[in-house]
C-alpha cells in the first residue's frame, strides 16, 4: 500500500510539471488555482 501511495504521488508530481511547462490547449477544463484566484 505504501509504494501504491508514493507512485500516486509521483504520477500526480509528474503531471503537474508537465502541466506547468506545457501549453494546454485544453487548459480551460483543468485551470490552475492561481489564475482561478485572480
Amino acid at each position: 500500500p505504501g509504494n501504491d501511495g508514493a507512485r500516486i504521488l509521483a504520477v500526480r508530481f509528474v503531471k503537474s510539471t508537465i502541466l506547468l511547462f506545457t501549453p494546454d490547449p485544453n487548459g480551460s477544463s483543468q485551470s490552475p488555482p492561481q489564475i482561478d484566484a485572480d
